[in-house]
Formats: C-alpha cells, sequence, structure tokens
C-alpha cells in the first residue's frame, strides 16, 4: 500500500486492504477516492471511507457484507451501498458520468469510468483517487491535477459552469478553503462572483443550500467561512439583508475552547453547531425565527433551541435575583436544552447570570432524586398535585442543602408530609 495512506490507522487500513482483495477475487476495479485521499496527502485525520467502483457496487458491497457479517444497506435507485462494519463507514458506489439538464437541477446520471466519476466532483483537491487491486495497488490517479492543487493550497473548480450546476458548491469552496487555509484560483473566484451575481441560489432548493451552510457551522471555526460568505453576500439566501453576530459566535467558540471538559461531554457536533447558530442568529426576532422554522427542515430540538433563544432576557431577569437560591436557577433552567444553554451563557451582560448558568452546565443539571412515587405512595401519599408538589420541594433540599442520600430525602419528605397533614 503506497504512503499516501500512511495516515489512516492500521484496523482501517487492514480493511481498506481485504477490499482490494474482495475486488480483484470478483474481477472488479476499485478506488478509494474523495475527500480521504485529499486528507491523507494533506496527514490530517478522516475516516470517511468512500470507494468508487467500475461496475455493480452492490456486487462488492454484498461479497464484503458477507465476508464481514455486517449491516448492509443498498440503494438501488442509485447504485450505492453503505456498510457499518467496526465502527466504520463504508460507502460503496458505481462510478458514474454527469450531466445537469439546467442549473441546479439534480443531475442525470449514467454508468461511467473512474476518470468520468472524479470529473463530476465539486473541486480537483477532492477528485483524487488510489487504486486498491493487487496489479496497480496504491498508484494515484489524478487526471485533473489536484495533486498539484493540494500542494499550491489550490481551491480549483472543473469548469466554468460548476457554481451555476451545483450552487451549493460556493459553500464547499469557501468551507474548505477557510479549513485548510488554502486560496481560491483567479478563475474559480470569478466563477463564484459571477454566480452570485446571477442569484443562483434561486435554481436550488434553500435546504440544499442549509445542508451545506451546516457543515461549515460544524467546522473547528466557522468564523472566517462565515464573514466572506457575508461579505458575497450569499448568506441571503437564509435572510435577505439580516444582520448576523459574528462577535457572539466568537465567544460561543471561547466558551468551547475555555470548557475543555464540558467540551468533551458536549461532544456531540449537534449541540456545537447549534450554539454557534443561535449565537450567529442572535439579531432575529420572533417573526424571523418562525419564518425560518418553517422553511428550513430543523429537528423538533433544533427548532426548540431556535424559539427558546428568545427567552434570554427573561431567564437573565431571574437569575440576577438577590440571593437567587441553587433550586430556583434548576427550575428556571431545566426547560431548556444545552444548546440553548451555552447561547445564554455567552450572551449574558453580567458575569453573576453567567456563574448560574455555568452552575448549572457544570453541576446543576445531574441532580435527581432517589426518592420516588413509590415511595411516597408507601407513606400514605395518593397520587396527584400533593405527590408532586412533596417530590419538587424535596429536590429543592437536595439542590440547597446538598442532601446526599436516599435516607436524607425520606426524612425531608416525612417532614412536608407531616407540615401538610398539620392543622
Amino acid at each position: 500500500m503506497n504512503d499516501y495512506l500512511k495516515q489512516l490507522p492500521g484496523p482501517l487500513l487492514k480493511i481498506i486492504r481485504e477490499i482490494g482483495q474482495v475486488s480483484d477475487d470478483l474481477n472488479l476495479v476499485a478506488f478509494l477516492v474523495g475527500g480521504i485521499v485529499r486528507d491523507c496527502i494533506l496527514e490530517r485525520s478522516n475516516f470517511d471511507v468512500d470507494i468508487v467502483v467500475e461496475g455493480k457496487a452492490r456486487v462488492l458491497a454484498k461479497a464484503l457484507a458477507g465476508r464481514w457479517n455486517c449491516r448492509i444497506v443498498l440503494h438501488k435507485q442509485f447504485q450505492t451501498a453503505t456498510l457499518f462494519y467496526k465502527n466504520f463507514l463504508i460507502d460503496i458506489s458505481s462510478a458514474r458520468n454527469e450531466t445537469y439538464d439546467k442549473p441546479g437541477a439534480l443531475p442525470i446520471v449514467q454508468p461511467g469510468t473512474v476518470a468520468e466519476d472524479l470529473f463530476r466532483r465539486d473541486f480537483t483537491i477532492n477528485a483524487l483517487a488510489v487504486c486498491l487491486n493487487k496489479r496497480h495497488n496504491g498508484q494515484l490517479l489524478d487526471p485533473l491535477g489536484g495533486f498539484s492543487d493540494l500542494i499550491k493550497g489550490k481551491i480549483r473548480i472543473m469548469h466554468d459552469h460548476s457554481f451555476l450546476d451545483d450552487p451549493t458548491r460556493i459553500l464547499r469552496a469557501v468551507r474548505f478553503q477557510k479549513r485548510y487555509k488554502f486560496s481560491l484560483s483567479d478563475r474559480t473566484r470569478q466563477c463564484l462572483k459571477l454566480a452570485i451575481r446571477s442569484n443562483c441560489e434561486r435554481t436550488v432548493t434553500s435546504q440544499r443550500l442549509f445542508v451545506e451552510f451546516k457543515k461549515i457551522m460544524k467546522e473547528a471555526d466557522p468564523l472566517p467561512a462565515l464573514k466572506m460568505l457575508n461579505r458575497t453576500r450569499f448568506l441571503r439566501f437564509i435572510k435577505p439583508q439580516a444582520t448576523f453576530n459574528y462577535h457572539l459566535v466568537r465567544s460561543v467558540q471561547h466558551f468551547y475552547d475555555s470548557n475543555p471538559r464540558l467540551s468533551v461531554l458536549f461532544e456531540d457536533e449537534d449541540f456545537r453547531w447549534l450554539s454557534y447558530f443561535l449565537a450567529f442568529i442572535s439579531f432575529f426576532d420572533a417573526d424571523a425565527r418562525n419564518a425560518l422554522v418553517r422553511r428550513f427542515h430543523f429537528t423538533k430540538h433544533e427548532k426548540k433551541s431556535i424559539i427558546d433563544a428568545l427567552y434570554k432576557e427573561r431567564s437573565g431577569k431571574i437569575l440576577s435575583s438577590r440571593n437567587i437560591k441553587k433550586s430556583r436557577i434548576f427550575k428556571e433552567l431545566k426547560k431548556f436544552n444545552v444548546p440553548t444553554l451555552i447561547f445564554f451563557r455567552c450572551a449574558m451582560p453580567s458575569q453573576d447570570r453567567k456563574e448560574g448558568i455555568q452552575w448549572y452546565l457544570d453541576k446543576g443539571r445531574y441532580f435527581q432524586l432517589s426518592l420516588t412515587g413509590e415511595d411516597l405512595k408507601e407513606m400514605g401519599v395518593s397520587p396527584g398535585h400533593r405527590m408532586g408538589e412533596i417530590l419538587s420541594n424535596v429536590l429543592d433540599h437536595k439542590i440547597d442543602y446538598n442532601l446526599k442520600s436516599r435516607k436524607a430525602e425520606l426524612l425531608v419528605a416525612k417532614k412536608f408530609i407531616g407540615s401538610i397533614e398539620s392543622p
């Protein structure tokens, strides 16, 4: 195996070798392609395995699934398959050629060679492939000069109509440029500006654009890309003439950088991108947020965060109350999910408000009772409002007075039952 793949961990390298062996057994030509090849050359981590086969991808996929006894999902419409093996996700597709009926349309797909498959990709740096077959094992296929562009640090489109054919490539171009600190080639920059000037975003659905925008928000540092997109006026697809809060995005990034322990706990990337997004749209009012939620496909969790962020001022006033108890902070903040709380933490103007949210993120959100309703039933309490009131009061005591045991909770519960029953 050529040194191009030396960055890959041993278990993944073994899997890729096996794919080559099985391809040889089936007389199929197989290549490792795209981002994983690019990042191996750049000596960066990337575990997204993309295989392109000249022939029927499903034949190779089924053979590998049988060999590995792993889960397989076939996508017959697109001649692709996905394997789930040893914590790796392996995409296998048939080499294809694409043409576009009109700007922004989905491509018309036909069988093709690996070289043709590379030509349909977005940029030359992503149009690289490494052969996995024994005869040409490890050889780099680079029909478009992608290796040279990687060395020079250039983002280059395949042809002048690339951004018009697929305007989502504008977002990808900016994302890769800022991630790798590359530059756009002169012609690529000209074509990008011309495409934006022609309102190319109108030829694709807003959702397709937002999917790529979301990937920018998931970058380690999304700000450079966001600022560039704003300068080009391409962010109008989110909301025309909108004002975005770049300063608060930086504050959220600083929060994650300054809280490594929380960053590990919140390693789910949806926490991070959504915190960034809430900061980014912090100037949006209720009408703008509702329009956003209607226009794009957000999950229920994401919609809640977008709307809940409007409660920042109200929650801030409660948190700044004099001598506020921890139990009151708990009750106020438990209704919000983590991305919203991180947004609140970064957006609050005063230290006392920030400290209340930080306490909740660090400790408060983990408080729960060992005591249950069944325990209260055994103590003669009937289900209903009274039982809920007692449990709530016991939890308040646990938070405010640091009750350490179930026994302590039972004693407090008995006290409340006694006070309720007293004349």
